[in-house]
């Protein structure tokens, strides 16, 4: 896997991370890579996880759910995610609140602490 504690050349070594879906398999996954790199890292999620780091139980659906874990240190790494097509088709709003919402809730956050935009998907994680 790409160490990914440290990033191209003009952006600064990732210190301090927030992880959204920590308890999912790829989140976990991250998780623990980045504590083997001595990031400190938050993990936010509906699930308290026991991992090697802080864990906070947050709705991310919620109006500033990630407002007071946000520092000008902080990288988010947006992991959380309803997948479950089967019920996204007799739930749509259900889908819509946890996938879209709860994303738009943390780029909010992540503009409102004076960050520039973190953004990954799981999609995404999966190519590395």
């Amino acid at each position: 896997m790409e160490d990914i504690s440290k990033t191209q050349q003009n952006v600064r070594p990732v210190t301090r991370a927030i992880i959204t879906g920590s308890s999912g398999f790829i989140g976990q996954a991250l998780v623990t890579h980045l504590v083997e790199r001595k990031v400190e890292v938050i993990a936010a999620d509906r699930i308290p996880i026991t991992l090697a780091c802080a864990s906070h139980v947050v709705d991310l659906r919620t109006f500033g759910a990630l407002d007071s874990l946000l520092d000008e240190r902080t990288v988010v790494f947006h992991m959380a995610a309803r997948a479950d097509v089967g019920a996204s088709v007799s739930d749509p709003r259900c889908d819509f609140e946890n996938n879209v919402l709860a994303t738009f809730e943390i780029l909010e956050s992540v503009r409102k602490a004076g960050r520039s935009e973190e953004h990954t998907s799981e999609l995404q994680s999966l190519r590395h």
